[in-house]
């Protein structure tokens, strides 16, 4: 399973290692078809495969992840069983996929416990952009926080 960050906005965010892994895989699969940069995706002629349909039949986010990160591993157990010559498995997420995606690091929860490896290929995520927006390096003042994790916890 390799997993790509889409940027956050745009179809050029995608770094060029992100792309040539999209091109060699065998099974392509998006967390949401509402990104700017799936247009890219779609260029290369890969059959895309799209979770959204997840989030309107699932109440909580947390199920909504685990069904994506089950479907995603199951996907990549059928490649390994079929013994195609292929790339395996992409899965792309919107921004960088260790920056808010719960459903990475479930896969990667996942595909351990079934002895599949994972391979994360950065991309720039939210914060780039927001850095560049305010003109300064706000790092050092600046906290991330999950609205949802919080909710939760109350």
């Amino acid at each position: 399973i390799t997993i790509v960050g889409l940027g956050p906005s745009r179809p050029e965010s995608i770094t060029e290692e992100a792309l040539s892994a999209i091109e060699s895989c065998g099974v392509l699969l998006s967390r949401t078809k509402h990104h700017p940069a799936i247009s890219k995706l779609e260029k290369t002629g890969k059959k895309l495969q799209t979770f959204d349909a997840i989030y309107d039949e699932t109440d909580e986010f947390e199920q909504v992840y685990l069904k994506i990160a089950s479907q995603v591993v199951t996907e990549a157990e059928k490649l390994q069983k079929s013994f195609q010559p292929v790339s395996g498995v992409v899965y792309a997420v919107p921004g960088d996929p260790s920056v808010a995606e719960s459903s990475v690091a479930t896969i990667r929860r996942l595909a351990e416990m079934k002895n599949l490896t994972v391979r994360v290929i950065p991309g720039v995520s939210f914060i780039e952009p927001l850095m560049a927006a305010v003109g300064s390096d706000i790092l050092p003042k600046l906290t991330v926080v999950d609205a949802f994790e919080i909710a939760g916890r109350q």
